[in-house]
């Protein structure tokens, strides 16, 4: 059985920047959209790529609610919201890396847009093609 394609993207520093005052473990909704990704994220709704994953470092607990309504006004439209669960504090490169490992099974994993540099070893092993944004 063959399975869907998918895209995934981090959020912030991806297709979000934070105030620079702002602190980056307090999301308080104020983000501001990455003009260029926001281009890219939504031309992919138009060219037909309808399973889009969002996978974020933040703590599920904590940011559920703001992040959800942060992508709901911004008009990000996606399949899946992947956040880190409990209180663990795990790397962002490990976490996304068990969640990378998971999505392989359900999804032909066609792309993946993030700003952190650990993350290129991690998709080289996994075979993931990788958009390093360096905003």
């Amino acid at each position: 059985m063959k399975k869907p394609k998918a895209i995934i993207f981090d959020l912030d520093w991806t297709l979000c920047e934070l105030w620079d005052s702002a602190n980056p473990y307090n999301h308080d909704g104020e983000e501001l959209e990455i003009e260029s990704m926001t281009h890219i994220y939504k031309h992919l709704h138009y060219l037909g790529w309808d399973i889009r994953v969002i996978m974020t470092w933040r703590k599920k607990k904590d940011f559920w609610e703001v992040t959800r309504e942060w992508l709901m006004n911004n008009n990000f439209l996606y399949d899946r919201l992947i956040m880190q669960e409990g209180s663990t504090a795990e790397k962002n490169h490990i976490f996304k890396s068990k969640e990378l490992r998971k999505l392989q099974k359900q999804y032909e994993i066609i792309a993946m847009f993030d700003d952190n540099p650990d993350l290129i070893p991690v998709c080289k092993e996994l075979w993931i093609p990788l958009l390093h944004v360096n905003i």
